[in-house]
């Protein structure tokens, strides 16, 4: 199934323009698919969903196997240094719309431990967003999208909320 943006001829560039704003975890499958998300579609994915994620990004980053990684391991027991660290946080702070500081692999210093951390955070930022639904408009979830404060999945939730609202019915 096409997007609306992807049925209609924008020209290359627009359409290269639009799937850029696409989370980093956004997978597209062939010419002219939709993005299919990695991710959860809910707002804030479970401490065991975000441990797993994490397993696979930290297996991505040092390049190895995810059966390698222990949730319980410290980072730099399984090979993590601080240049690393560093671009590791940012892949996450990008992946989740955090503002993770490069320290947090040492405060953190587990997957189980910086799930917990994460999860809190994005627990925040979605409790902030479910108040922000009724001043919300299409336009103000696209911008938000295009600046990385939501992902994929949470302006598709958004959207539909917003939708549903205008409708007359409350999806809360």
């Amino acid at each position: 199934m096409t997007s609306r943006a992807e049925g209609r001829d924008q020209g290359p560039a627009k359409r290269v323009a639009l799937r850029s704003l696409a989370d980093p975890s956004v997978e597209h499958v062939g010419t002219g698919a939709s993005p299919v998300p990695t991710r959860s579609s809910t707002l804030s994915p479970s401490q065991s969903q975000l441990e797993k994620e994490l397993v696979r990004s930290l297996a991505q980053t040092l390049y190895i196997e995810e059966s390698a990684i222990a949730v319980e391991k410290p980072f730099m027991e399984m090979g993590l240094d601080s240049v690393i660290g560093a671009a590791w946080i940012q892949s996450l702070n990008k992946q989740y719309a955090s503002k993770l500081k490069a320290s947090s692999v040492y405060n953190y210093p587990t997957i189980r431990q910086m799930a917990g951390f994460l999860e809190k955070g994005l627990l925040k930022q979605e409790q902030a967003l479910v108040q922000s639904i009724p001043t919300l408009s299409l336009d103000d979830i696209l911008q938000q999208l295009q600046q990385g404060t939501v992902d994929l999945g949470q302006a598709d939730q958004l959207v539909h909320q917003v939708l549903t609202r205008a409708k007359g019915g409350d999806d809360r």
